[in-house]
């Protein structure tokens, strides 16, 4: 305190505080410490995290944390906008307000704050997909709190990452935490960590601590690919889910069937739905009831028994059925190709025709000069994974690809004899992707980004498409459903 101000270091003694769990004597000896220092005789917050022995102390300042990020998450109910709210709830307003907690503190500490956060995450996930209505069961708050890479919409439950996350960080940190602790006479990882090692193994089955040593630079996205590869498949027989239920989660976890949800609201771009379509795609996909269970189609007039989920809206070729939804896609991809300094255009006739003399417009995008010089049509289809054809032997992206490769048979060969490239642009009403059209993506991607390094919409290309097709299927959606739902 005598040699800091000539340094330029100046003590602000009421910022500080002396704290260990066994005083020191020597510490009240006159001139050793300010009187003026605080001494918390529970613990103390370093960084945001407590340091105490008192396991009350370090509850309670979790708890306070939990309470705090709460009383966010239910401000976001102010926006009225479910897409806002959800895109919020995920990335900032969420878990994410707790991960220092969750990777500093041990489970132990952390138990009663978690099941209050994640009841009131609930509530958020409720509000946000129905309303605060019914329909979101057990299963919808599963599949919801899944990655996006297990099908589920990235909202995470403190549940699930108190499992590994003060793991990964604990054993980041080891080598650290050795060099800072040995000298006081502390060794080893401690009982905690062996108690959290203990309980991740027997929820994981996995072996993957055992007699080796752990040097992951991102050990906490494997240990997160460990949570969930376990808890995914203990879902299926846990939850008792139905042929179509499996179909339709398994479906979401196809590569970019789930970009859409990372979107931020542009509505310059297309990227901006309403509250009742936002919810409707949201429902549709987490498998909630939103039709009457016998109706007639308000589109097509065709009389529906038991098809509460919606799947004839979804294949439905009356108003605002599949056409809509397809080009809503094609407008977007011509969009997409503008940006990006790309020469194309729309239902263009190239001049074939069948046997019986009918046209065939296999281009609804004509890509220029595309492929060797060559003029390339590109024929977007949508299908669905859930026809009852479909679900009797289920194979995720089974349809899309088959669907391509009839496109293929049918359009190939003609289009060759005109002198035109073919391309099937085979997609599913859940954001999947057909390995001819995630090419031709990439392919623009990586274009618009050797014409523009600083292009910054080229990396939301994939995005950009799979919301379109939300929005195609939220339409098909919202224009058949009872007046009074959402």
């Amino acid at each position: 305190m005598e040699e800091g101000p000539r340094c330029g270091l100046v003590l602000n003694v009421d910022k500080s505080e002396v704290f260990w769990p066994c005083e020191d004597p020597r510490s009240r000896v006159e001139g050793v410490f300010s009187p003026a220092i605080s001494r918390p005789a529970r613990g103390v917050k370093v960084l945001g995290a407590p340091v105490s022995s008192c396991s009350a102390f370090r509850c309670e300042l979790v708890l306070k944390r939990v309470v705090r990020t709460i009383a966010l998450m239910d401000s976001l109910a102010r926006l009225d906008d479910p897409q806002c709210e959800l895109l919020l709830l995920r990335v900032c307003t969420g878990i994410s307000k707790l991960y220092f907690a969750l990777r500093t503190c041990t489970p132990s500490v952390f138990r009663a704050a978690q099941l209050c956060f994640d009841a009131s995450l609930r509530s958020s996930l409720e509000r946000i997909v129905v309303a605060a209505g019914p329909g979101f069961g057990d299963w919808q708050w599963r599949q919801a709190t899944l990655p996006f890479s297990f099908g589920g919409l990235g909202v995470y439950a403190a549940g699930d990452v108190i499992h590994y996350a003060f793991l990964a960080s604990r054993v980041q940190t080891e080598v650290l935490q050795g060099a800072l602790l040995t000298r006081a006479g502390v060794s080893g990882p401690g009982v905690s960590f062996d108690d959290v090692v203990r309980s991740f193994v027997e929820v994981t089955g996995s072996d993957f601590f055992r007699g080796r040593e752990i040097a992951a630079p991102r050990l906490m996205k494997t240990l997160t690919d460990i949570y969930f590869t376990s808890v995914a498949g203990k879902a299926e027989s846990g939850f008792s889910l139905s042929p179509r239920q499996v179909a339709l989660w398994r479906s979401q976890q196809e590569s970019h069937a789930s970009d859409w949800l990372r979107m931020v609201p542009i509505s310059g771009l297309g990227q901006v739905m309403n509250g009742r379509t936002y919810r409707c795609v949201l429902g549709y996909r987490l498998g909630i009831p939103m039709f009457l269970a016998s109706r007639g189609c308000s589109a097509c007039s065709r009389t529906l028994d038991v098809d509460v989920f919606g799947n004839h809206a979804i294949s439905c070729s009356g108003v605002v059925g599949l056409k809509h939804r397809h080009n809503l896609v094609r407008d977007t991809l011509l969009d997409i190709c503008s940006r990006s300094g790309i020469s194309a255009a729309k239902e263009v006739d190239i001049g074939l025709v069948d046997r019986e003399g009918r046209s065939l417009l296999p281009a609804d995008v004509l890509l220029y000069s595309w492929d060797g010089g060559k003029d390339v049509c590109v024929d977007l289809t949508g299908s669905s994974p859930l026809t009852q054809a479909g679900l009797a032997d289920f194979r995720p992206g089974r349809v899309i690809a088959d669907t391509a490769r009839r496109k293929r048979a049918k359009y190939h060969d003609l289009c060759s004899s005109k002198g035109y490239g073919f391309l099937p642009f085979s997609f599913s009403s859940l954001g999947g992707l057909d390995v001819d059209a995630v090419a031709l993506l990439r392919r623009i991607q990586k274009f618009a980004l050797s014409q523009d390094a600083c292009a910054r919409a080229a990396p939301f290309i994939f995005s950009r498409l799979c919301f379109a097709i939300a929005r195609g299927v939220g339409a098909q959606l919202v224009s058949r459903l009872p007046t009074n739902f959402l």
